[in-house]
């Protein structure tokens, strides 16, 4: 189930974009980007803040790379055909390593209450219950991830509403992660209520399901860029493709009139990936996202429990010793190489995300230092 992603006013399936690599390159109509100087009519490129009159007063997307920070966020929800009779939806993500081959735990983003059909929802969470944020490092050291997203629809019973309402406020932005053998990472929900929760997690059947790869380092993968991409079904390619377009906030509308969005079946989200470096805001999200993937690893509360305090400090706590042995590897294979080489830039880069990712500051005075 393949992204999009906006060329200019176009919406283009990503595998396409590689069949232009290999010299298929369909025809992309010069008045589509007339008056736009420095894009190139063959190459086009992801534009970072979609290039239309109305986007010069929005802030420009920041570069995304290793090293980097970088935040995806679910930017606008479209339920399409799904939803009304009591309905509600609830929007779920993951995010791992290609490395890692168990299943990761689930971020819970939000939940609506009696959603209607062809509600659009932008900025999600605003107004509703939960965190637009999928994912947030202050330097990214995983070269190589996987994005999941999944819209479930179903009727949620009043207390799972509820308890998950308070679970977000207790959080303050971040996700409630889900873990089939190590419960919900979220405190203060009674046993029966949990259980329940995690049943209608992953035993709903999503109306929408996509996944997506993030490959900074692979040799054929396209590199990602900072922008908006749309998630969506394959099928809504040719009804959505041909006659739609992202405006400057990345909403889906008609391209002959931007005062109409796309009103039809399909369900889709739009998320986008930002380079921009965030502070305490999104500082809890880095050790709440570790303690979940090691918890569902090592640590099976079976009654379905949250874990306590403690087990996530001392989560939060491993995590901060790995990058540490990380770093000092790093800095240890940096002392071999020719500064100013390629592979000196890359490996300090490495190193730099690794120390960035160390929250405790006991830990990260500990680490080795770059001699020069």
């Amino acid at each position: 189930m393949p992204f999009y992603r906006a060329f200019g006013d176009e919406l283009v399936d990503i595998n396409e974009i590689k069949e232009r690599e290999k010299g298929r390159k369909r025809e992309i109509k010069k008045e589509v980007y007339k008056g736009w100087k420095g894009v190139e009519l063959h190459e086009p490129q992801l534009l970072k803040s979609h290039i239309s009159p109305e986007s010069k007063k929005l802030q420009e997307f920041v570069d995304i790379g290793m090293g980097k920070p970088m935040l995806v966020m679910i930017r606008h929800v479209y339920p399409g055909k799904h939803g009304g009779f009591g309905a509600d939806m609830l929007a779920t993500s993951a995010m791992k390593s290609i490395t890692t081959f168990n299943a990761m735990p689930r971020a819970v983003n939000f939940v609506v209450n009696n959603i209607k059909k062809r509600k659009h929802l932008s900025n999600p969470c605003a107004a509703e219950e939960g965190t637009p944020v999928v994912f947030y490092t202050p330097a990214l050291a995983e070269d190589n991830t996987i994005l999941l997203f999944e819209l479930m629809l179903d009727r949620i019973p009043g207390e799972i509403f509820d308890n998950l309402s308070k679970a977000f406020k207790s959080l303050s932005g971040i996700p409630i992660f889900a873990s089939q053998s190590a419960g919900l990472f979220a405190g203060g929900i009674a046993t029966d209520i949990l259980k329940k929760i995690l049943k209608l997690i992953f035993n709903t059947k999503p109306v929408l399901k996509a996944s997506e790869n993030l490959f900074f380092n692979l040799g054929a993968a396209e590199t990602p860029d900072a922008g908006f991409y749309l998630v969506a079904e394959e099928k809504v390619e040719k009804e959505i493709g041909k006659a739609y377009e992202f405006n400057a906030k990345g909403n889906l509308v008609l391209k002959k009139n931007h005062e109409v969005e796309y009103e039809g079946d399909e369900p889709y989200m739009v998320i986008s990936i930002d380079g921009r470096e965030y502070g305490d805001e999104y500082r809890k999200f880095i050790p709440t996202a570790a303690s979940a993937v090691l918890l569902e690893k090592f640590y099976n509360i079976g009654e379905g429990s949250a874990p306590s305090d403690i087990l996530l400090e001392v989560a939060s706590l491993y995590n901060d010793l790995k990058f540490k042995e990380k770093s000092d590897n790093a800095c240890e294979a940096l002392q071999g190489l020719n500064e100013g080489s390629d592979k000196y830039k890359k490996k300090k880069a490495e190193y730099d995300a690794y120390v960035a990712n160390i929250l405790n500051e006991d830990i990260k005075k500990t680490v080795k230092e770059i001699k020069v």
